[in-house]
């Protein structure tokens, strides 16, 4: 689930983007319903019932409302309108914040079957020259664990691998994040400063690897 390097901005394509986004937010609100009424359906008849594909259903009219739109900068990162409000799981499988406020950070939204993702992360490990990269984090749509050994094959110390917390937010965060890899620079205040999707090259992304590193606050 890659995008070419290359992002195109004619009016043209725009108005077939927001078109094919729109098709996809149907697909995705379609989706998310048949993972409600599936879960309805396994779940015993208790109290719990009720609260499990209320929870969802809440989870998907917030994602297929926000499917048509990128995340605006100034939105807070935890919102609906910036990353997303989805549970994610570290390594030790604790729900965390995706980002802290207080840390500036990139969120490298990836897939383990990316070959851009791959490449970006061996590009940073030869710009970072062995130093840690506190200022990445990294959501990984198949989970935590399957990121972390991206990491460790392109070099990369003191990045936060993180997944979705449930299968529903694998979903959600799919169908949210379509192409990877897709790269959201968060300031201290929680805040998006500017998103790109797809990778660049190194010279492209050379700010952005800068706020990964820990030497900038935003690219």
């Amino acid at each position: 689930m890659e995008r070419p390097r290359s992002l195109v901005s004619s009016t043209r394509v725009r108005a077939g983007r927001t078109s094919r986004d729109l098709l996809m937010a149907v697909a995705g609100g379609a989706i998310v319903l048949a993972i409600v009424f599936a879960t309805r359906d396994r779940v015993p008849n208790t109290t719990a019932t009720a609260a499990v594909p209320g929870s969802v259903t809440n989870d998907a009219a917030a994602t297929v409302a926000a499917l048509a739109t990128e995340a605006p900068p100034g939105s807070l990162a935890s919102s609906v309108q910036g990353l997303g409000a989805f549970p994610v799981h570290d390594m030790s499988g604790a729900t965390v914040p995706i980002v802290r406020t207080g840390e500036p950070s990139i969120v490298m939204i990836n897939s383990r079957t990316c070959g851009y993702c791959k490449l970006a992360l061996r590009d940073l490990g030869q710009y970072a020259k062995g130093r840690p990269v506190p200022g990445l984090r990294m959501l990984t749509l198949e989970g935590a664990v399957d990121g972390a050994p991206m990491l460790v094959e392109a070099g990369l110390q003191g990045a936060v691998p993180l997944g979705p917390a449930t299968s529903q937010s694998q979903v959600l965060l799919t169908f949210r994040y379509r192409g990877t890899p897709t790269f959201v620079a968060v300031d201290a205040d929680g805040r998006i400063r500017g998103t790109m999707q797809g990778y660049g090259g190194p010279e492209r992304m050379a700010s952005w690897f800068d706020v990964m590193l820990g030497d900038r606050a935003a690219p």
